[in-house]
């Protein structure tokens, strides 16, 4: 079964220690100390940061059983999350995160109700400006009509006037799996691009993947997804299609970008990184 997820921005005007959902997202403050319920015993607490981490520092943690440590901790250096969880009820610890030269601060504590992922993201300019950002039933719309783009087109021209869309068919292509960028179409207005991607299992093997882990790549830059639509399973010997979307920049800007940019996708499948080199051309803007 799909799952749709999205990553939108929104207003938080407090961070409380009781856990509202296993799926959390707060914004980045150094200032404050993020109160984090972690998986007891079975399963994983996964904390996700916008781009690599510098360095972590916890005391009751370690990446393997031992019997001095409360929580079980993996991070894998230039990694741009780190995952953990109790190993006994009734524990806590502090865990310091550097991140583009600041010090972020979890106070971790086993609970029966964890957060199975937290992510950090920067504050939207948008908000000290009272502009309106792009709220999830836009991007749910949005990513309707994408799906529907070619009946639309054919039929209902005016429903997607504005549309910039373009079908680069670009291949990346790694020893179990392929993915082809099969479309990508940009809404001005929203200043969001969704791409439609075909996922090619070349194995007799079921292949996943996080889609919550999948980034969007541009040269040196990676855009964090606003919205996906991907199952995390790759059939054996088939091809799915995901379709993962971008809204702005992580610094809360308008990102301009033309569908027409030669796209990256950055997807883990069964521990191989899909990341294929970048072609030395300039990114697009779209004229305002």
């Amino acid at each position: 079964m799909k799952k749709l997820i999205l990553f939108f921005l929104i207003s938080i005007s407090s961070y409380g220690a009781q856990p509202v959902s296993a799926i959390a997202q707060k914004l980045l403050d150094e200032f404050i100390v993020y109160e984090v319920p972690v998986a007891e015993t079975i399963g994983n607490t996964t904390v996700l940061f916008p781009s690599p981490i510098s360095g972590i520092f916890v005391s009751k943690a370690s990446p393997s059983s031992q019997t001095n440590s409360d929580f079980l901790i993996d991070y894998q250096p230039g990694s741009y999350y780190f995952t953990i969880r109790s190993t006994k009820p009734h524990v806590e610890d502090y865990i310091n995160v550097i991140f583009e030269k600041k010090a972020y601060v979890f106070h971790v504590f086993s609970s029966k109700q964890p957060y199975r992922t937290l992510t950090l993201f920067y504050p939207s300019k948008s908000f000290s400006k009272g502009k309106k950002s792009v709220s999830p039933e836009l991007l749910i719309s949005l990513l309707d009509k994408v799906k529907s783009y070619s009946l639309l087109a054919a039929q209902h021209p005016e429903k997607v006037e504005g549309v910039m869309h373009e079908s680069p068919k670009k291949e990346l292509d790694y020893s179990n799996y392929k993915i082809v960028i099969q479309d990508v179409y940009r809404f001005e207005e929203a200043d969001t691009l969704i791409f439609r991607l075909s996922l090619e299992n070349k194995t007799s093997k079921v292949i996943t993947y996080n889609p919550q882990n999948v980034s969007i790549g541009l040269k040196e830059n990676l855009y964090s997804t606003s919205i996906v639509d991907a199952s995390g399973d790759i059939p054996p010997n088939s091809v799915v299609t995901a379709y993962f979307g971008i809204t702005g920049t992580a610094s809360g800007g308008r990102n301009n970008l033309s569908p027409q940019n030669d796209w990256n996708i950055i997807l883990l499948a069964d521990g191989q990184p899909g990341f294929a080199p970048q072609s030395p051309k300039d990114d697009k803007k779209v004229n305002i």
